[in-house]
């Protein structure tokens, strides 16, 4: 997997204690740069939560020896997230855990998120997103009005003269 893929599907998976299967931990993603992943069985057998920052991953699995159903409620955010996060509370106390990283090649653009268009001034909610370059939306939202809102130009940018050359010591 590219280093831009993995950001794009950390990002994707930070959602999941935001807004997803395990918000009932939305504090520890709060405090720390956090994402995961919840699991449930169909007959809710087992139950898993399996997260991580920028330095430690952790997964956690409840369920029985002998497989028996526990309930409506033994899912992987309602029984499984939580553990998680009281052992996450104690193991990241004791180091620093960062942001992150995200790598040169994503592309950071403000998009309109009914449309999935680049926003505009006029869109009434607007959320960053992230694309590996050539996959990013290049029609501006047809529902709003405005100007496209466009990132900011890198420095290398607009420069079209190339940087003068040393001359020639010889």
């Amino acid at each position: 997997m590219s280093p831009a893929a993995a950001f794009i599907t950390t990002q994707m998976l930070k959602d999941v204690l935001d807004y997803g299967t395990a918000k009932s931990i939305r504090a520890f993603g709060e405090t720390h740069a956090a994402a995961g992943k919840t699991g449930t069985t169909e007959n809710h057998i087992d139950a898993w939560f399996v997260g991580y920052t920028p330095n430690l991953l952790t997964g956690v699995w409840v369920g029985h020896d002998r497989p028996r159903p526990g309930g409506r409620e033994f899912t992987g955010g309602a029984t499984a997230a939580p553990i998680w996060k009281r052992f996450m509370d104690q193991a990241t106390a004791l180091r620093p855990s960062g942001e992150f990283a995200m790598p040169e090649d994503v592309v950071t653009l403000a998009t309109d998120p009914t449309t999935g268009a680049l926003a505009r001034a006029g869109c009434p909610e607007q959320r960053e997103e992230y694309f590996i370059p050539g996959t990013e939306p290049t029609e501006a939202c047809p529902q709003h009005d405005g100007d496209p809102i466009l990132p900011p130009a890198s420095p290398d940018e607009g420069d079209s003269d190339p940087a003068p050359s040393e001359p020639d010591p010889e």
